[in-house]
């Protein structure tokens, strides 16, 4: 088992130490514009009361609020630091999260996997909403009301389907377990949201690295065989 953990590690992080070795900091350019990005958004919300409500309009999603106000948050919301998590903790996961998988992945496939878990759990948390309301199972009430924002989510995404695309199952497992845990211990919006964010994590990984490969191969084989 330590071999084994030992041996994920390595392979996990051997490609991010070689590109910030021979490039520093411009290896995860993205990154650091995301970290800056959180950084300007904290440095808002101390501005009170015009700094706070202008964040809270253009980022700071409610699941109790219509539709039409919720989406346009929704890109700016993934960098508003949580109600509940200092910004230098928001800043330190995207730093490390973005950052590893930014060196695998690229800046773009990165970015696109963020914007699309943060945008379908918010999504998926509604839907706990209305479950809430009409069903009266699923989220808290008071969950509705609150400010639900930040990075974490995308980070476990992030980090789920990188370790399946790298087959490194000591960090899906402690991820999952983790994220898990929390769950259990504080069953809040934050805490439900992770657990759909691993899900979206490994349904990522095989509709891109399964399904999607698993397509063309076929799609090449028709053509040929034709």
């Amino acid at each position: 088992m330590g071999r084994s953990f030992l041996g994920d590690m390595v392979t996990f992080f051997s490609v991010p130490v070689r590109k910030l070795r021979e490039r520093r900091l411009m290896a995860i350019p993205a990154t650091l514009a995301c970290v800056a990005l959180i950084g300007l958004l904290w440095i808002l919300e101390m501005i009170r009361p015009a700094g706070l409500a202008f964040v809270l309009h253009v980022a700071g999603v409610r699941q109790g609020e219509p539709l039409w106000e919720l989406l346009p948050q929704l890109p700016l919301s993934l960098f508003a630091p949580a109600p509940d998590l200092p910004a230098w903790g928001a800043m330190t996961q995207v730093l490390v999260a973005f950052g590893i998988a930014e060196c695998w992945l690229g800046w773009k496939k990165v970015l696109a996997i963020a914007m699309i878990t943060s945008a379908v759990t918010s999504m998926a948390a509604r839907v706990m909403v209305y479950a809430s309301n009409w069903l009266h199972i699923g989220t808290p009430q008071i969950d509705n009301f609150q400010v639900d924002t930040g990075p974490s989510v995308a980070v476990v995404a992030l980090l789920i389907y990188l370790a399946l695309r790298l087959r490194t199952y000591w960090v899906v497992a402690l991820t999952a377990v983790s994220m898990g845990g929390e769950a259990a211990i504080l069953p809040n919006l934050a805490g439900r949201e992770h657990l759909v964010a691993i899900s979206l994590g490994i349904i990522t990984y095989f509709l891109l690295d399964r399904w999607w490969p698993a397509w063309q191969r076929r799609k090449i084989e028709r053509a040929t065989s034709d």
